[in-house]
């Protein structure tokens, strides 16, 4: 119920809202308070025309989402609603319409909304020039919950251009190295290379003789 309306719900006052006459004249008592749901607020007027024995029943719509009071009895009069004890029911519910062969076809009370930045900006500036004050709080708690979104979305861009940023940065770090190894490669000096790569020869085969006749050597040779 509470979402009927763009959000204002239905505000209904202490005591009975409205009251139904069917077409015999037979009236009936609606008091709504406790209800949750449309199909309560059906149940709740249906009950009433039973017990007050007027042919009225409520309906949803087979289209939209109004409500529908259906007069059944075949009087001489008309089905009629009226407001009491200042109760905003019977308009928030969309049956203040006049009847119509034996029917009274409720507007939409739950249509559906555009969503988005430029729509709350709209539906707040139509209801600022209604005095709409629900109208009013609804476009800016749209507004603000779209400015909680764009903040979000500029967190999570942020993080994302900066991941990117962190990822070229190493990419430019391994393309210099990867250059300069290239460059290495390819500068070379092989005539200096060839004579330092036989120099480090000699001297690994030094080593390695020096070290043959080392590991050689046995206990007598020390004693001796």
């Amino acid at each position: 119920m509470s979402d009927l309306n763009d959000g204002k719900g239905v505000r209904t006052a202490t005591g009975v809202d409205f009251t139904v006459t069917d077409s015999n004249g037979v009236s009936f008592d609606v008091d709504l308070g406790s209800e949750h749901t449309v199909q309560d607020v059906l149940d709740t007027i249906n009950a009433a025309a039973t017990a007050a024995g007027a042919n009225v029943t409520a309906s949803f719509a087979t289209t939209g989402n109004g409500i529908v009071l259906t007069d059944s009895a075949g009087g001489a009069g008309t089905l009629t609603t009226v407001a009491k004890n200042f109760s905003n029911a019977l308009a928030d519910l969309g049956l203040t319409s006049q009847q119509a062969g034996g029917v009274i076809s409720g507007s939409d009370i739950d249509p559906v909304q555009a969503q988005g930045l430029f729509a709350n900006m709209i539906k707040l500036r139509d209801s600022l020039k209604n005095n709409d004050q629900f109208g009013v709080t609804a476009g800016s708690e749209g507004l603000q919950s779209d400015l909680d979104r764009v903040t979000v979305i500029r967190g999570e861009a942020g993080a994302k251009v900066q991941e990117l940023e962190s990822r070229q940065n190493r990419l430019d770090d391994q393309n210099l190295a990867t250059k300069s190894l290239l460059s290495s490669l390819e500068d070379t000096d092989f005539t200096d290379a060839i004579t330092r790569f036989q120099t480090l020869q000699t001297a690994l085969q030094a080593s390695l003789q020096s070290s043959s006749r080392i590991l050689n050597l046995s206990l007598l040779d020390f004693l001796g």
